[in-house]
């Protein structure tokens, strides 16, 4: 018994051109398309790409950021920094603040009635309690590299998933 019609002309040259079609056809629906693998960025590049003077604080205006601290009830980190100085901490962690000049801003901040409600060991600053009004006079302070609103239950940035290296 025959499953060909007698009109084809060699039976068992079509099965074979058939199976192969049809094996090719099924190992084609079986594949994806090839796809970019997703960018992977080592440590280091992580690191090299966070700028710590990226954050919205420091690109707004005296105005704007008292207002945003004035509507987290004056509470802030202050970020200190030694004169002339671009900052108190490199974008690895690194401390660059000396001593004298984190003690000389924190007594100036007391001078002003400043409430300090908690002094980081470790890093050049404070957890504190400004009035909105003082915001442009810090900002000019050479003792001081920012002043960065603190709102409760929220988090501005994320960093990278790998730890800094010395």
């Amino acid at each position: 018994m025959t499953f060909f019609p007698s009109f084809l002309p060699n039976s068992d040259v079509v099965l074979r051109v058939a199976g192969v079609a049809f094996a090719v056809i099924l190992s084609a629906c079986g594949k994806q398309p090839p796809t970019a693998a997703p960018l992977q960025l080592s440590c280091e590049e992580q690191w090299q790409a966070l700028s710590r003077t990226d954050t919205q604080w420091r690109q707004m205006t005296d105005s704007a950021l008292a207002a945003k601290v004035l509507e987290a009830g004056g509470r802030v980190f202050i970020g200190f920094k030694d004169p002339g100085a671009t900052a108190g901490v490199d974008e690895r962690g690194r401390v660059l603040a000396s001593a004298a000049s984190v003690a000389e801003a924190k007594t100036q901040l007391r001078a002003l009635g400043i409430a300090i409600s908690f002094e980081f060991v470790d890093m050049p600053t404070v957890v504190a309690r400004m009035p909105a009004e003082l915001v442009a006079q810090f900002r000019r302070n050479p003792l001081i590299e920012y002043i960065e609103p603190i709102f409760l239950g929220t988090r501005n940035q994320v960093l990278p998933t790998c730890g800094a290296t010395g």
